[in-house]
């Protein structure tokens, strides 16, 4: 299996920036919540609460997550006015096409590598939109958030799976010796 590539905040800002609607808007919510991409386009308006900044990943029959259980995953602030702005109030499925059909991985993948190519991030031939998800993770670990709670938000039973997610860039490394007083 390929290694994860996490991306950094520059480079992040980049594929946003060149991002075209609704794509821009899947990808704040991808590195925003952390979701899976089958949790995240089986979301329904009713799953978000923007006022709590929670979104609802329910294990339903027909909106499974993959660990089987329902998550209630709060949101950052940001994403808050993104979600307001840029999704269509009337769909029930706010993640999905305007005809109700689900983003294959392909097109999700095509329309990540495409933003990331003009973005000129390096490497962007092996982006995939999984990467989202260990982005969030690093970016979490980074931030000095505790593994513990990173698990949590996950959604992970195992703290190993957590590790594999959430392993720390080489940049974080220099600057966690640094703090190293003699």
């Amino acid at each position: 299996a390929r290694p994860p590539r996490e991306l950094t905040k520059e480079e992040f800002r980049g594929i946003t920036a060149e991002a075209e609607e609704p794509f821009k808007t899947l990808f704040l919510a991808y590195v925003g919540t952390g979701l899976r991409k089958t949790a995240l386009l089986n979301l329904k308006w009713e799953d978000i609460d923007l006022r709590n900044k929670i979104l609802r990943s329910w294990s339903l029959p027909g909106r499974l997550t993959k660990t089987r259980k329902s998550q209630a995953i709060p949101m950052p602030s940001w994403l808050v006015p993104v979600l307001q702005k840029n999704l269509a109030r009337d769909d029930e499925y706010p993640f999905r096409k305007r005809n109700g059909g689900v983003y294959q991985n392909n097109e999700l993948n095509q329309r990540l590598r495409g933003a990331a190519k003009r973005a000129k991030v390096k490497d962007w031939k092996n982006l995939h939109l999984h990467d989202l998800r260990h982005t969030y993770g690093r970016w979490l670990i980074e931030s000095g958030v505790d593994v513990r709670a990173v698990q949590e938000l996950y959604g992970h039973n195992s703290i190993d799976t957590t590790f594999l997610y959430t392993k720390p860039s080489n940049s974080y490394l220099h600057e966690a010796v640094e703090r190293l007083a003699i």
